[in-house]
């Protein structure tokens, strides 16, 4: 189920953990931050400490994080947060079908998060909307391609994914992409 590198979420109370785009939120600044302290997160994520306690307390109740030591001694010191593995994926869970329902959620969960982080993308000072250094777009494409083809995307896909995880978290301004494929039925 782990290794070094990878993880796969793939347990129902998991899958139902995840429907919350909060949470989905904080294990991706966790998995990519961690360890972190609730301070950590909250100071990056904009949330309240005492909402963030009840979120990292459900991540911790279905091992989506793991406690990571303290920072400090004493009554300063502060609980530190950790996920099993950085790269914390979905992908197995898709291929069943009795996943379908929580799949959904955490489909319509990542999407409600995109949007903010659109939004909060709008607004910020460091927004940059052309050239090499673009930071804010968003694109929604359609197609037919032919099986070669579709296998060339998943390949850019996957070379996307890597290109971001192998980054590390100090080196830039973070950034989030949601990646959403599904086949389209025609009527």
């Amino acid at each position: 189920m782990t290794n070094a590198d990878s993880y796969w979420i793939e347990k129902p109370e998991q899958l139902a953990c995840l429907a919350s785009s909060r949470r989905q939120a904080v294990l991706d600044l966790v998995a990519t931050f961690g360890p972190m302290s609730v301070t950590d997160l909250s100071r990056l994520s904009r949330l309240r400490r005492t909402t963030l306690y009840q979120h990292i307390g459900k991540l911790l109740e279905t091992g989506l994080v793991l406690p990571a030591g303290q920072r400090g001694k004493g009554p300063r010191a502060e609980q530190l947060y950790r996920t099993p593995a950085r790269r914390m994926r979905l992908a197995r869970a898709l291929a069943e079908d009795a996943n379908a329902v929580p799949v959904g959620k955490i489909a319509g969960a990542m999407l409600r998060q995109a949007q903010r982080d659109i939004d909060s993308g709008m607004i910020s000072e460091r927004k940059q909307v052309t050239g090499p250094q673009t930071n804010l777009l968003f694109h929604r494409l359609a197609g037919a391609p032919p099986p070669e083809k579709l296998e060339e995307i998943n390949r850019k896909i996957d070379e996307l994914k890597s290109l971001l995880m192998d980054a590390g978290p100090d080196s830039g301004a973070p950034i989030a992409i949601t990646i959403a494929m599904a086949p389209v039925d025609q009527a």
